[in-house]
């Protein structure tokens, strides 16, 4: 999970997610346990909690089964970040965080651009200078007026063009805006604003970051974040050990531009590297496929 930042300790919890331990093991000492947790991310509050009776071997009983830890970083090769959720941007004027309406991917979206001034700033990283398509995940509901609206980008403090963001019929459905924005390597930041001369009312769920043309990993062994239901829910899929999970209760598709491929009920889709998870998604996207499953499925896209 993620904790926001307020004047009282320990803000509002979002983007919680289920993880399960796939390996436990025991040092030869037998006074550590290494544990292998498929899915963890960076920049998350991890809470770990075995049942009870956890017993020594001398029968006494634990002083604690649980521990609360920061991951600040991964160990190894990791997966570039491609995907940033609004609700873990910086809010600005009248925006605030809800999971009023279901299909949002995370842990709730951004709302508030009924008031001018309302903002969010996602700080992204990317590997080098030039061109990125930066997909914008929104809904545009019939409050005020039924109809394109538009909001203003900004690309490291300055105003680089206002946007359109075409209806998508109601606040449940979700839509994506494809932007192409000039990065900097490195640290970035894209902001959404409402600003004068914009019709705002809109809400902002996230922002996919990709370079044009770029092979898009659906499934690499670790975030599940670019997968939803088709109705909009996020998943909740099983993992069954060697970078794979099991895709159950109903169809689902990627989300996203480039979202084309999909699994259906009681399959599996599995990561297409041959070995480590931890390999880089570069990698992953230089085989042939970036999702595979073990039993015939239907595309959805």
């Amino acid at each position: 999970m993620a904790v926001l930042p307020d004047p009282e300790y320990g803000g509002p919890k979002i983007d919680e997610e289920t993880l399960s331990v796939a390996r436990a093991t025991v040092s030869d000492d037998r006074t550590r346990v290494r544990l292998d947790i498929p899915g963890l991310r960076s920049d998350r509050v991890v809470h770990i909690r075995s049942p009870r009776p956890f017993k020594a071997a001398n029968g006494d009983d634990l002083w604690s089964t649980e521990a609360w830890y920061t991951l600040n970083a991964v160990p190894g090769d990791k997966t570039p970040a491609t995907a940033y959720e609004a609700e873990e941007g910086k809010l600005s004027g009248g925006a605030g965080i809800t999971g009023e309406h279901q299909g949002y991917s995370g842990g709730g979206f951004v709302d508030g651009f009924g008031t001018q001034g309302a903002g969010v700033t996602f700080h992204v990283e990317t590997a080098g200078k030039g061109a990125y398509d930066v997909g914008l995940r929104y809904a545009n509901g019939p409050h005020p007026f039924h109809g394109t609206k538009k909001v203003s980008v900004y690309v490291n403090g300055e105003k680089v063009r206002q946007t359109s963001l075409p209806p998508t019929g109601s606040w449940t459905t979700w839509s994506t805006r494809n932007e192409r924005l000039t990065l900097r390597k490195g640290h970035n930041t894209v902001t959404y604003r409402y600003d004068a001369g914009d019709d705002g009312h809109v809400n902002l769920d996230m922002i996919h970051l990709n370079r044009p043309g770029e092979r898009i990993p659906l499934f690499d062994g670790g975030s599940l974040s670019q997968w939803q239901h088709t109705d909009g829910r996020a998943v909740s899929w099983p993992r069954v050990g060697d970078g794979a999970v099991e895709v159950c209760c109903g169809t689902s598709a990627p989300s996203g531009p480039s979202a084309t491929t999909g699994c259906t009920w009681s399959s599996t889709c599995r990561s297409s590297r041959t070995t480590s998870p931890a390999r880089t998604a570069a990698t992953a996207a230089s085989t042939s496929r970036t999702a595979t499953r073990s039993r015939s499925s239907t595309p959805t896209g």
